[in-house]
């Protein structure tokens, strides 16, 4: 319904027409689902090589820690020059150091090898076709 002066009053006639409009001037979903797939597919593929080249200098990251705690347990271990610690401040940091870098190459792995791109197995009580 319309008053005199030509404003639609019925919010769902107003919508009705504008849904008639955009339909009429909109790309089809199809197209439209075509041009968002494959925008998602290159936004993935850009992500995954970021991840990859990051995730690739935290290894090397890691190296350089690993073979910093090698050294430092030769030292400790035939007090070359005079160094040594104490026991508790030794195993402190050592055990720290190494708990920390196995999360992180967990977290990279995780990052790298997503559940989601593991293979679905039929659940059980499924139906087959």
């Amino acid at each position: 319904m319309t008053n005199p002066d030509g404003r639609v009053e019925e919010q769902s006639a107003l919508f009705t027409k504008m849904d008639e409009l955009s339909l009429a001037v909109s790309p089809s979903s199809e197209e439209y689902y075509s041009a968002y797939h494959n925008q998602n597919i290159l936004n993935i593929i850009k992500r995954r090589e970021q991840r990859e080249r990051l995730d690739n200098r935290i290894f090397i990251l890691l190296a350089c820690q690993v073979v910093f705690l090698v050294v430092l347990m030769l030292l400790q271990g035939f007090h070359v020059w005079g160094f040594s610690l104490n026991e508790w401040v030794f195993g402190f940091f050592i055990n720290g150091s190494l708990i920390q870098t196995y999360l992180l190459v967990r977290d990279i792995t995780k990052d790298l090898y997503p559940e989601s791109s593991v293979i679905p197995t039929k659940k059980a009580g499924s139906k087959s076709r």
